[in-house]
């Protein structure tokens, strides 16, 4: 079964809900990664509604998150 890596922006509120709006996708952690970083050292010139970037796992139908970083 294919394993594919989702950077995704999130908006998250005090309520703990998450609203992912994804980013890109790739198919090994590394590149994702590397995207994320690249989204870290930018993060002044996202929209203020994203408070977090997100690395997710996708295999099949299932999700994990495997880091996180508040922004």
């Amino acid at each position: 079964m294919e394993i594919l890596y989702q950077v995704a922006l999130m908006s998250i509120t005090h309520d703990g809900d998450a609203t992912p709006t994804q980013y890109a996708i790739f198919d090994n952690h590394e590149d994702a990664l590397k995207c994320a970083n690249g989204l870290l050292e930018e993060k002044e010139s996202y929209s203020s509604d994203y408070n977090a970037i997100y690395i997710r796992k996708i295999i099949g139908d299932k999700i994990s998150y495997l880091e996180s970083w508040h922004i």
